[in-house]
């Protein structure tokens, strides 16, 4: 393969399948057929434990209600900490063990890199999102009664955490390309979104016309109250998130190869 350096000797095959098997999709033989159907049942099993566990631990209000009066809010934010940590190991361990050979379309070189040109930018909405107080957190409604309730993150959308999460997702499901990483990455991009709105309804809801003056001047896509002018850029209130961000991602960059197996450069 043009471009490519293959080693001598029994080494050259092992490395020779590697590459052959990130550029071409396998021919679904029966064993690989066989295989992809497993794979689809784990994986699916998996998001539908995602969506029960979503249904079922962010109740309507009054079931909400029900849990917290018997078990406390700390309590209530404990349980579903532990059910989001089981359904997260579920998820990744059915990833680990899918196969990653059946691919729905083959990313080259430029795809393939593109979460280093993205995931800084995403690091930085997660960041800006949790050094700013941001009333949409539990427990932060309190923020919607400053002065100047949208600063740093949230003037670019008022859910940064969310679609930080959702930019990820999404950027590693282009750059994989594979229907594992597509069922994987696609549950997280769905539940970051999806929660999104469902954060909008239900604070709509509770908070009526104080989430109703905070909604009015940010937005929910990202960069919509920017340009829209319901919002200015304030270059000031971006250092700490950058700082966060960027350490982050470079952090991520170098150990990447160590936890996840996989070199993204």
């Amino acid at each position: 393969m043009p471009g490519t350096l293959v080693p001598s000797g029994a080494q050259a095959g092992f490395r020779f399948e590697q590459v052959v098997s990130r550029r071409q999709p396998c021919r679904p033989s029966a064993s690989a057929s066989l295989a992809r159907s497993a794979m689809i049942r784990r994986i699916a099993s998996a998001c539908s434990g995602v969506t029960q566990f979503c249904t079922c631990t962010r109740p309507r209000a009054p079931v909400r209600g029900r849990l917290v009066a018997r078990l406390g809010e700390k309590g209530f934010q404990g349980l579903y900490a532990l059910l989001a940590l089981l359904t997260l190991g579920a998820l990744i361990t059915a990833y680990v063990y899918a196969s990653h050979q059946v691919y729905l379309w083959l990313p080259g070189p430029g795809v393939r890199h593109l979460p280093l040109l993205l995931m800084p930018l995403a690091l930085m909405l997660v960041a800006g999102g949790v050094l700013v107080p941001n009333p949409s957190a539990t427990g932060r409604e309190g923020a919607l009664d400053q002065p100047e309730p949208a600063r740093g993150a949230l003037r670019v959308t008022r859910h940064p955490v969310m679609w930080g999460i959702g930019l990820w997702a999404a950027v590693h499901i282009l750059a994989n390309g594979d229907w594992a990483s597509l069922l994987f990455f696609g549950s997280f991009l769905l539940t970051a979104l999806g929660g999104a709105w469902h954060l909008d309804r239900r604070l709509f809801t509770t908070q009526g016309e104080r989430w109703r003056r905070f909604a009015a001047v940010t937005s929910f896509v990202p960069g919509v109250a920017l340009l829209q002018g319901r919002q200015p850029w304030v270059w000031a209130e971006w250092r700490r998130p950058a700082a966060w961000g960027l350490g982050v991602f470079l952090l991520v960059l170098v150990l990447h190869p160590y936890l996840f197996g996989v070199r993204p450069y």
